[in-house]
Parts: structure tokens; sequence; C-alpha cells
């Protein structure tokens, strides 16, 4: 990528975010302790356990987008980045969940309450995830259980919402609240039942999130290789 196509890619991502709270129905504004969130609008993907775990998969393992640096690479979404941009991977999930002819599902955030932060532990990285703001995957609705796709926190399957919450609050699920949004919701800083997906500038973020994977994979538990071509080819970390 030129220089100026990523200073140009690096300004679409400022400008086409506002600051957290400039939309009076961002997801935050509707955010609760956990027994407190309704679920009831959870809508329904798929109608098994065994199809859900099926499209997890996929969503975790295809490799079907093209970073222009190396555009003969396919590349996966950007599981193994994560210190930012769990929005963009999740309209990457829903866009190609899309491209398959299911149901979207919805969108779930999670906060961390006042003086606290979302912890992600992983066998994957040297050092503790944190994240001071929030985290967003998908949720759906199996049966009469609720999961959250997030590859990047729980990479080996589909995780049941109150996994997901207590894991993010480090063992306190009291530390999470919740919020449940629209399939087209995009980021904490928007809408939460946006209507309008806004994907013009979701086209070129990827291209950050694919650089600053290649570039951290020198980041994973040396147990892991730390050859971009094998963690980001064949040989993902949740394979060996």
């Amino acid at each position: 990528m030129n220089p100026f196509f990523s200073l140009l890619v690096a300004m679409i991502f400022i400008i086409s975010l506002p600051s957290r709270g400039d939309d009076p129905d961002a997801p935050a504004v509707f955010a609760k302790p956990f027994f407190q969130v309704n679920f009831s609008s959870v809508n329904t993907t798929v109608d098994d356990l065994s199809s859900l775990k099926q499209l997890f998969v996929k969503l975790r393992d295809d490799r079907f987008l093209t970073w222009d640096e190396m555009p003969d690479f396919k590349r996966r979404i950007p599981w193994l980045y994560p210190k930012q941009g769990c929005s963009d991977r999740a309209t990457l999930m829903r866009q190609h969940i899309e491209q398959l002819g299911l149901n979207v599902p919805m969108r779930v955030f999670a906060f961390p309450v006042a003086g606290t932060s979302l912890i992600l532990k992983s066998p994957y990285w040297n050092t503790l995830i944190t994240w001071s703001s929030y985290h967003t995957a998908l949720i759906t609705k199996v049966g009469n259980s609720i999961y959250v796709i997030d590859p990047l926190s729980s990479p080996l399957g589909p995780i049941p919402v109150s996994d997901w919450a207590t894991q993010l609050g480090d063992g306190h699920i009291e530390n999470v609240t919740l919020a449940i949004c629209g399939p087209l919701s995009s980021s904490a800083e928007r809408h939460c039942w946006e209507k309008d997906p806004n994907e013009a500038y979701k086209i070129l973020i990827p291209q950050i999130l694919l650089k600053e994977e290649w570039n951290s994979v020198q980041d994973l538990n040396p147990t892991f290789s730390h050859n971009p071509k094998i963690i980001l080819g064949d040989h993902p970390p949740w394979t060996q």
C-alpha cells in the first residue's frame, strides 16, 4: 500500500466515526447489568447447535479477504490482532453471513463498569489484553439458548452469552454491562438500531487491520510460529 493511500485510509477511519456518545441512541445508552438484559430480541441464524458450530468455523477460518500488499495471499478476518477492530470484525462476519444467505444475527456490545476494563485472557498472546471502552461481537439464539460468535475471545466455538460476559469481566459478570443492538449496528459510536449499514468506510478499514495483524504475529506466545505466512495461512494457533 503506497503512503498516500495509507494516509487516506487512516483519514477515513478517523472521520467516519463520531466520538463515543455523539449519538443519543448509541449502544452504551441501552447497556444494563447482565441479569437485567432483555434477550428476547435475539434472533435465530441457524436451527441447531451443530449448524452454528459449522458456521462458526467458516467465519473463523475462511480466507476470503484480499490484502492489497499481498493480493495472492488470501486472509481470514483478522482474529489475531486483538488490540482494536472488534466492530470491523463483527461487520465482516455479518457481511459473510449475508453472502451465505442466512439470517443475520444481532450485535452485542459489552462495556466495563466504572473503574474496570474488559479482559481477554488467551494462550495465544504473551500479555493480557484489556479494553477500556467496549467489545462487540455477534449474538444469536439456538432453541432457548443464547450464544455469542466471537472467535477472538472464544476461538474454539460459539460461547454462551453468560460465559462470554463473565470472561470479559475477568470472572465477574457484574463487572460488565451489555447492550443488544440491531444487525446493522456498526460500532459503539453509532445508533444501536442503525438502519443504514454505512459500508463505505468499511471497504478500506480492513486493510489497516490486515496490516496490523501481519505485524503483530511477533507478539504471539513463543509456543507458536512467528512467521506470518504460517500463522495467517494454513496453521493458525487454534489448529495447534
